[in-house]
């Protein structure tokens, strides 16, 4: 039997070399919860401006196409770029395409909420706003999931984020169950993911993230029949006041509301002895 000679060994080597299944490929990582948290907190959330941080997630966007030399066609033909998984493999950046849109689409929403209580119409805008935020979120844990290259904890990561986008779509429509549901998931995800981070930092914003995850789920058992719920948000919104503003907002709101449902349900006081029937009139 003849031995193989030194050019095909090269030929073997050289080969072998050049095979891009030999090639080490990095793993595909995005920070999905540290991203949005620093957006949110340096753009106008840290004092709920909404309108702030929608506009600077519309420049952000703008941006990040421009360096991947994304266009939408001319002025005469839309033809709207299609984000493929081969882009993804070469160009972690394409993934914060459908993250900052889900982003701006949740900070509309928000927006718009504040303005529903004066002009109603704009709940159905805001539920439309929200939607959208979650086929964004949706899009991008699609993206990451048919990527092999993706590491766990983004896949976790972004999961945890389409739950949570879920759960505020549920929240607003007020279907409390399934939005309970979509808030006890994502924080199952955050408290895995606490495990396995040593940073504090990543600790302290991952357990911010889980209060605020929990201050839905105890609103969510209130509404669901668990009376006790109710309790549970008064001594959060005691813990939020000292040092998370928005926090407090959000839990004073849900309590005001709570407070209101009981007053409207009294039908009958009782005032020296005799008892008086109350009438609600809307």
């Amino acid at each position: 039997m003849s031995q193989p000679t030194s050019s095909d060994n090269a030929t073997d080597t050289s080969a072998a070399s050049t095979n891009p299944s030999a090639k080490v490929v990095p793993p595909l990582k995005l920070d999905v919860l540290r991203i949005i948290r620093l957006c949110q907190q340096q753009h106008g959330l840290r004092h709920g401006d909404y309108q702030r941080y929608r506009s600077f997630c519309s420049r952000r966007l703008r941006r990040i196409r421009k360096s991947l030399e994304l266009t939408y066609g001319n002025h005469k033909k839309f033809q709207k770029p299609v984000i493929t998984d081969e882009l993804v493999a070469k160009d972690s950046r394409y993934l914060l395409l459908p993250l900052i849109c889900s982003e701006r689409a949740w900070a509309f929403a928000m927006q718009l909420k504040t303005e529903a209580n004066t002009e109603p119409r704009k709940k159905f805008h805001l539920l439309s706003r929200l939607r959208k935020s979650v086929r964004h979120a949706e899009q991008l844990e699609t993206l990451c999931n048919q990527q092999k290259t993706c590491d766990a904890r983004t896949k976790l990561e972004v999961q945890a984020y389409t739950a949570v986008m879920n759960g505020h779509l549920k929240f607003e429509m007020q279907v409390w169950s399934d939005a309970l549901q979509f808030y006890i998931r994502a924080q199952a995800i955050y408290d895995n993911l606490k495990t396995g981070v040593r940073s504090e930092d990543d600790k302290q914003m991952i357990d911010q993230r889980i209060d605020e995850i929990t201050t839905n789920v105890r609103f969510c058992q209130y509404k669901t029949g668990d009376k006790s719920a109710a309790r549970e948000l008064r001594t959060i919104r005691n813990k939020a006041a000292l040092d998370d503003p928005e926090m407090t907002r959000i839990l004073d709101a849900f309590l005001n509301e709570t407070h209101e449902q009981q007053t409207s349900s009294i039908s009958e006081i009782t005032w020296r002895q005799r008892k008086i029937q109350v009438t609600n009139e809307k």
